[in-house]
């Protein structure tokens, strides 16, 4: 077997398309984290003590680098997705989730990969800053980095509660499809014998 098809297989694994549960479960540990580190910021609010401010502020650039990977993550495997990436070329793949059927009109299809695009490029602007503000800080550097992590914590926590429902919900209809494609699968042996 060809190198090329174990690196695909492990990305394929990785895929939100393959394995919505795996997504689900991520982002439900982003959004926990969320709420936890939205709680520590409200009770250090009004605190005069500077060491425990700078362990959340801290705490919140860390939070923010690895929320923004996540994300840049999650929207490059969706992008490899809708290129086809993840098709076995031995069994024509199946249609991706993201890429439009054939009835679908051209326009579509380029808004689609456009708003992928965009997405993606957001999502390594904020990495990347997020990377920048992360290194070399003093004390000063992480109370300046810090401001306005509230709302940011606060919009993260709406984005990934949307997402864990997203996720939910075509995780649900997955299970679904695929309980009534064992159903059809049995009902037509059973008529065929």
């Amino acid at each position: 077997m060809p190198a090329y098809s174990k690196s695909k297989r492990f990305f394929r694994g990785c895929s939100p398309r393959y394995h919505l549960y795996r997504w689900l479960v991520v982002n439900g540990m982003v959004l926990t984290w969320s709420a936890v580190l939205l709680a520590q910021i409200f009770a250090t609010k009004g605190s005069y003590d500077d060491e425990k401010t700078t362990a959340i502020e801290f705490h919140y650039l860390i939070y923010n680098f690895v929320t923004c990977g996540v994300w840049l993550l999650e929207v490059l495997f969706n992008v490899l997705d809708y290129n086809k990436f993840f098709d076995d070329e031995t069994t024509g793949g199946g249609e991706s989730l993201l890429s439009p059927t054939p009835m679908h009109e051209i326009e579509i299809a380029t808004n689609k990969r456009v708003a992928l695009w965009i997405e993606g490029a957001i999502a390594a602007c904020f990495f990347v800053d997020s990377a920048v503000a992360s290194v070399h800080l003093s004390r000063n550097e992480v109370h300046r980095q810090a401001e306005g992590m509230t709302i940011w914590v606060i919009i993260n926590i709406v984005a990934y509660a949307f997402m864990v429902y997203r996720l939910f919900v075509d995780w649900q209809m997955t299970k679904q499809s695929a309980k009534q494609t064992e159903l059809i699968s049995a009902l037509h042996s059973t008529t065929l014998v």
